[in-house]
């Protein structure tokens, strides 16, 4: 009897394992690939549309600030740098908020990107002021909700 209990252990070990190997060489990728359809399918049923190129219509406005009119001069870095550096400490502001664009060109700060609130958005004009002086900030966040 112990030969047939031990037998049927190590059977059913075998099979886990052959199980596991042909998970990991692909089969089952179709149940995967129907999931994830799935789960898509129920997103644009819901209203929720994973296309966000309206939102990001803003960065194609010519007063846009973007990445490539960051200054590469020292104290622009500088300036840029700091304001990201108080951005990151202030445990206020939420982590989607923290993720606005900062670009600093001939001393001259543009905050940009989304919120979602006016407190937020105050307090991010306020730390790039307290920087880099109050007339050489230029506030473009938006709030969404």
């Amino acid at each position: 009897m112990k030969r047939k209990s031990v037998s049927a252990i190590l059977t059913g070990i075998l099979v886990i394992l052959a199980s596991s190997a042909a998970s990991a060489q692909g089969v089952g990728s179709e149940r995967n690939e129907l999931n994830s359809r799935s789960r898509s399918d129920t997103a644009i049923k819901d209203g929720i549309n994973s296309d966000n190129s309206q939102r990001n219509q803003r960065h194609n406005e010519s007063t846009a600030a973007t990445a490539d009119q960051q200054s590469h001069s020292k104290k622009d870095v500088e300036i840029t740098q700091q304001i990201r550096k108080e951005l990151m400490e202030d445990k206020g502001l939420s982590t989607y908020s923290k993720n606005i664009k900062v670009v600093t060109n001939n001393g001259k700060v543009v905050v940009t990107g989304p919120v979602r609130t006016s407190a937020e958005r105050t307090a991010i004009e306020e730390i790039a002021k307290n920087v880099a002086g109050d007339e050489n900030v230029q506030n473009q966040i938006s709030i969404t909700r």
